[in-house]
Formats: C-alpha cells, sequence, structure tokens
C-alpha cells in the first residue's frame, strides 16, 4: 500500500508544481485576485505534497530499542504540518488576497490566458484526484466499508490528503472561473475578491478537518469496529478461549495496530497449559496483516451464578 501511495502523492505533486507556475503567471498577466487566490493555493499543495513524501520515507523506517513499533506515526505528524500548511500558505493567503483586491482592485487583462489555465488546472486537478479516488476506493471496498467511513477512520492519512487537497483544487478552479467571469461582465472586481474569499474559506475547512483526523491518529485511537470485530472474531475461534471480556486495538501507524486484551480461559483446559494456549494465540495474532505485536493477560472464566426461583 506504501508504493500506491508514494504514487497518487507523486502524480499530486507534479500536477500542483506545473498548476502553481501556471496559475502564477496568469495570475501576473490578468490582474485576477481569485487567479492569485488559487496560485497560493496550489503552491501550497505542492509544499504539501513534499511533506507527505517525507511522511512516506520516515514512516518506513524499521522498529528499533526507541521506536519498538516502528515509526508509523511520523506520517501522522508530517500529514499534520500539511494541514497546518493548506490552512496557512492557502486559505488565509487566499482571504489576504481578496482583502488587497477590495482595497485597491485591479483591473482585468488576458482574460483569455487566465480561463485557458483555469480549464487547464481543472484537467490536471480532475487526474490527480482520480488516482487518490481509485486508491481510496480500493481500500475502502477491501474492508467492506463506504468510501465515506473510509475516509473518517483510515489510518493512512496520505492519499485521504491528496483526496481532499484535490477536491479544494477543483472546487477552487470553479469558483476562481466564477469570479473572474464576473469581474469581466459587471467590470467591478468585487465578485473577484468574494472568490477569493469563498477559496480561502473552503481551504481553511479542509484543513481544519484534515487537521482533526491528524489529531486523532496521533492520541492513541481505537481502530475501526470492522478491524476491532475481526480480531475478537479471530481470538474467539483459538480453541480454549471461552470469551474476550477487554480488547483494545490501538492505531500505531498506517494499517499498523496494537491489539491488547483479556483473554477469558476455558476452565477444561489445565493450568499448565494457559501459558502456552496464550502464547500460541498471540503468535497467530502477530501474523496477521498489520497487528505489529500483542499484549494478552488470561483471566479465568466467570460463569454467571444460576437464578434462585421465585416461590
Amino acid at each position: 500500500m506504501s508504493g500506491e501511495s508514494r504514487r497518487t502523492v507523486i502524480v499530486a505533486l507534479a500536477v500542483n508544481l506545473l498548476i502553481a507556475v501556471a496559475k502564477g503567471v496568469a495570475a501576473a498577466l490578468s490582474g485576477s485576485g481569485a487567479l492569485l487566490a488559487e496560485a497560493g493555493h496550489s503552491v501550497a499543495d505542492t509544499g504539501n505534497e513534499l511533506f507527505l513524501l517525507i511522511a512516506l520515507n520516515r514512516s518506513g523506517r524499521p522498529a528499533d530499542e526507541t521506536h519498538p513499533f516502528g515509526y508509523g506515526a511520523e506520517r501522522f505528524y508530517w500529514s499534520l504540518l500539511a494541514a497546518i500548511g493548506i490552512f496557512v500558505a492557502g486559505g488565509l493567503t487566499a482571504i489576504w488576497d481578496g482583502i488587497r483586491q477590495l482595497q485597491h482592485p485591479r483591473e482585468l487583462t488576458a482574460v483569455e490566458i487566465g480561463y485557458a489555465v483555469l480549464a487547464l488546472s481543472l484537467v490536471l486537478d480532475a487526474t490527480s484526484w482520480r488516482t487518490a479516488y481509485r486508491q481510496l476506493r480500493g481500500e475502502s471496498r477491501g474492508r467492506g466499508v463506504s468510501l465515506r467511513a473510509y475516509l473518517r477512520r483510515s489510518s493512512d492519512p496520505t492519499a485521504t490528503t491528496v483526496f481532499y487537497e484535490d477536491t479544494a483544487g477543483i472546487l477552487g478552479v470553479l469558483l476562481a472561473t466564477a469570479g473572474v467571469a464576473a469581474h469581466q461582465i459587471t467590470g467591478s472586481a468585487v465578485p473577484d475578491a468574494l472568490a477569493s474569499f469563498a477559496i480561502g474559506l473552503l481551504l481553511i475547512t479542509v484543513a481544519l478537518r484534515l487537521a482533526q483526523r491528524d489529531r486523532e491518529l496521533l492520541t492513541n485511537q481505537s481502530a475501526s469496529p470492522v478491524i476491532v470485530d475481526g480480531v475478537r472474531q479471530l481470538m474467539a475461534t483459538e480453541p480454549g478461549v471461552a470469551g474476550i471480556p477487554r480488547l483494545a486495538v490501538l492505531i500505531v501507524g498506517p494499517r499498523t495496530w496494537l491489539v491488547t486484551a483479556d483473554v477469558a480461559v476455558d476452565g477444561t483446559v489445565p493450568d499448565g497449559d494457559v501459558t502456552r494456549l496464550v502464547n500460541r494465540l498471540r503468535g497467530r495474532l502477530r501474523t496477521e496483516p498489520g497487528i505489529t505485536e500483542a499484549y494478552l493477560t488470561p483471566v479465568p472464566h466467570l460463569v454467571a451464578a444460576p437464578q434462585p426461583l421465585e416461590s
């Protein structure tokens, strides 16, 4: 999966770099505030893809003494920095461009170039969006959940960040086009400035959504119910296991989990075999894809006492 995530990020990086240059040139030639806001948006996205590439490289390092569960959480940290980049370099900059457009209106020139760049940007953003969408759709189907649910609970923020960035990119291009067109038709810079404001608010909304998800991943969030139920069912099939009174499956990296559980042992299992049962179950769990470690505690199986008959 990391190879697919890397391809998604590289496609987004190449697309955003090309778009940023084209929008910057078009903004300088046309004088459009909305185009300038979109140029800043693409510059921010380009920087964010670099953050995501760093995340992919650093999170792939093997576990060691200082990080016994690996470096997967590095991806959450760098993704959080990318979200901050969207907020500051994208959202706040776009709003500031709108304010400057209101204070110092600029006359539109070379409008045809602006429209051509926006059309090219729409095609390129849609291409990158489709790459991220295909990855996320395939992963969500593999988990047996809807794409919307997977976006909310995915433990790999890389493709999710690209998906949200490109969605904002497509919507931003449409807003910029509407602003330029309204500016051209009315001769007023106000619609252009309002488009910059709208682009800024859109980017801030996306940034806050991504930052919230990264915060959840960085604060020992439990795996999705689908993952937890799957681990519980696997443990329950082990001979001698009477129940799982406590189970926690914590996210420690992209598609990487730490399992801790109390295992109720059937009373028919001899005392000397309890340790072997737990070790065997732990070994089974550690062979499952994504489970980096399992800590299991055997506990006695408590049978509910029969209720006395009412007189």
